[in-house]
């Protein structure tokens, strides 16, 4: 049903943001995936979406150029939702 095709439109959208190298939303789409997983009752399957994510977060905040930018964009309320994720999955 419905509850299956999000699923795969967020994995559809998942392998192109992996293909063109779109970190952004690559990182977005995993916290979304590991939303959806522990939404629909597995926690545990939200995890690994949620470790890649937090590497991608990561990853971009060492790139941008000051520490302003690294501030705010850490600051953003779904990257410091995805950094909690991990607290809400327990």
């Amino acid at each position: 049903g419905r509850v299956a095709e999000a699923r795969a439109a967020l994995l559809e959208a998942l392998a192109l943001a992996q293909s063109i190298g779109a970190r952004m939303p690559e990182w977005e789409l995993r916290y979304a995936l590991g939303r959806w997983e522990l939404d629909h009752g597995d926690p545990a399957a939200a995890q690994p979406h949620w470790a890649a994510a937090r590497a991608l977060v990561t990853e971009i905040a060492a790139r941008l150029p000051t520490a302003d930018l690294r501030q705010s964009f850490l600051a953003r309320p779904d990257v410091r939702a995805l950094l909690g994720a991990e607290a809400q999955a327990r």
